[in-house]
């Protein structure tokens, strides 16, 4: 299976050095999780790319957390300020935070 394929070959990374601290190491096992089907993980692996980013690099992270939240339509709330925060870092953004960020709002009614 695919999937297997691609995670023992991402999970090889985790006793490398070069790779375990790696921002873009754990922001790319995050996408792993998701696929998966594991929001929890995912979750965990961008907060560990979320604090051995760059501050340059941070609103992606930011970003992909916001993006997983709002598509769990539970935490509508959490995934706005995680979209304002990244909105922080880079005001012009990239297009998908803005694009998010409005339909997140109007989701709440705002």
């Amino acid at each position: 299976d695919d999937k297997v394929l691609i995670g023992s070959f991402l999970a090889t990374g985790l006793n490398s050095p070069v790779y375990n601290t790696s921002w873009l190491y754990f922001h790319t096992i995050s996408l792993y999780w998701r696929l998966m089907g594991n929001a929890s993980q995912a979750l965990n692996c961008l907060f560990q790319s979320y604090l051995l980013s760059p501050s340059n690099v941070k609103d992606l992270t930011y970003l992909s957390m916001a993006l997983l939240l709002y598509n769990s339509q539970l935490n509508i709330n959490e995934a706005i300020y995680l979209l304002y925060e990244s909105l922080s870092i880079d005001p012009n953004g990239l297009i998908l935070t803005h694009f998010t960020l409005g339909n997140a709002m109007a989701r709440k009614g705002h």
